[in-house]
């Protein structure tokens, strides 16, 4: 399976399938989740061989008509991606906060750290 395969797995039940790479459309239904790899951490053997696994840094959205509700959303993602059997994520920092002002969405980033088998 690929990352977002992975991540659509995890995550997709809270939001009743709407989780989507890179962004959306603002007319998608609310709540929604976004994803986007935002770096990471090569791993490279001194044997020069490929690794079975990789380490990205991921950034999830989450968008609601609420302040409240987008803080909510964030709480489950968070606890999805720590009990996912198919990875192992760990947060980095805290979560943002944000609000879109031309669509009136309020949206929580958090970055993760997701170790995948390739």
């Amino acid at each position: 399976m690929t990352l977002g395969e992975y991540l659509y797995a995890a995550l997709q039940p809270l939001v009743a399938g709407r989780c989507y790479p890179a962004g959306t459309a603002d007319s998608t239904a609310l709540p929604r989740i976004t994803y986007s790899v935002v770096g990471g951490t090569p791993i490279n053997y001194v044997e020069d061989t490929l690794a079975d696994h990789e380490l990205p840094r991921v950034q999830l959205s989450v968008w609601a008509a609420t302040f409240i509700a987008a803080e909510q959303l964030m709480r489950q993602v968070e606890a999805a991606m720590h009990t996912a059997p198919q990875f192992a994520a760990r947060r980095v920092g805290g979560p943002l906060t944000v609000f879109e002002e031309d669509t009136r969405i309020h949206g929580r980033h958090q970055d993760f750290n997701v170790l995948h088998a390739r």
